[in-house]
């Protein structure tokens, strides 16, 4: 049973998320760019920040799943497409 310390500190956690979920509505509404752009660059700074803690922490499997990156490229085309 998880004690009231890291209890309190998920509780801090969601909300602190939720402010930023809730806020990126209003700073995107005053961004001017189009909305492809700006899927575009939620993806890219998604894929910066998260990647190197994918490889800090499932090494082996981000090696294992570079050995079929042409059926990726492949499946990321055809997503691409609609």
């Amino acid at each position: 049973m998880p004690n009231r310390k890291s209890e309190l500190r998920g509780y801090l956690y969601v909300s602190i998320a939720s402010l930023i979920w809730d806020s990126n509505g209003v700073i995107v509404n005053r961004v001017p760019l189009d909305a492809f752009t700006i899927a575009f660059l939620r993806v890219l700074f998604a894929t910066l920040v998260l990647f190197p803690f994918l490889i800090l922490i499932k090494r082996r499997e981000v090696f294992e799943v570079t050995k079929a990156w042409k059926s990726i490229i492949a499946l990321g085309i055809c997503l691409s497409l609609g």
